[in-house]
């Protein structure tokens, strides 16, 4: 461990060390507090599965599977766990809509589904996108389309709310996304915003096939789009596009389903 997970190690077994004394029952059926070792993988656990089940996570990354594995085990410790503390003060009840056991199938099924993701994209490329003051609570929904060369339509790579993993009042600035594309060359991407509000891009780059690419054009696609050609400089400047306006929304409910975006291209090497 680095000295930066020891203390945060440190302060996690501060801060909940009580509580995980209850959780753990021994053969006697009396309580005992975890160990330091079952603490340090408990807080390993939990710092690897957020990264690895990340909406925005870099596929790249060549995850190890002995990792996997090891969380896999603790896994299984945690249900085995569970089944003593649920037959020593629920015995006989059942759990709501058997929240219990999906509780339990989803903890055993997880591992192997990010071993499959990792398999099946560990070379594609990462579609990048910079953004400014991301709002940790977005109403704004982005849409990231792709037209690969040679493919007929444009390929939807990403839905959803657009925002940093620290959820916070003081997450301004810029934030980097990371998207997973297919590993072949592209001839341009397109991004839209959909519902109330607006979103901020700054830059843009891609990397497939080993070159690292920048934005070389920018379209206007529709909607509400300001400050276009902001993308094709990586500074402070960006493009808004987005309806913003209470009002506008207030008086026409439809407005949030009116798309505005743009269209990039790319070119050259960074």
């Amino acid at each position: 461990m680095t000295e930066k997970e020891k203390k945060r190690l440190e302060m996690y077994e501060q801060r909940y060390a009580e509580s995980w004394k209850k959780r753990e029952i021994n053969e006697e059926g009396t309580l005992k507090p975890f160990s330091k070792e079952e603490l340090e993988h408990i807080f390993m656990l939990n710092d690897h599965l957020k990264e690895l089940t990340s909406s925005t996570i870099d596929k790249t990354l060549r995850v190890s599977i002995h990792l996997l594995d090891e969380i896999e085990k603790g896994f299984l410790k945690i249900n085995e766990n569970a089944d003593k503390l649920w037959k020593k003060y629920r015995d006989g009840i059942k759990s709501a809509k058997g929240q219990f056991e999906n509780t339990k199938n989803y903890r055993a099924n997880l591992c192997e589904s990010v071993k499959e993701q990792i398999k099946e994209n560990i070379d594609c490329g990462v579609l990048y996108i910079d953004m400014m003051t991301p709002d940790a609570f977005s109403s704004p929904k982005i849409k990231v389309r792709v037209k690969y060369a040679g493919e007929k339509e444009e390929t939807p790579e990403y839905t959803g709310a657009i925002k940093p993993g620290l959820v916070s009042f003081d997450a301004g600035g810029t934030h980097t996304f990371r998207i997973a594309i297919k590993n072949k060359p592209v001839e341009y991407v397109t991004l839209s915003c959909v519902g109330e509000g607006s979103l901020f891009t700054s830059s843009l780059r891609l990397l497939t096939n080993g070159k690292k690419l920048e934005v070389t054009a920018v379209e206007k696609l529709g909607g509400s789009v300001i400050n276009e050609r902001a993308l094709l400089t990586s500074d402070v400047t960006f493009c808004e596009y987005g309806y913003n306006d209470g009002a506008e929304h207030l008086n026409d409910v439809t407005l949030a389903r009116k798309e505005s975006g743009v269209k990039v291209f790319f070119g050259g090497r960074l």
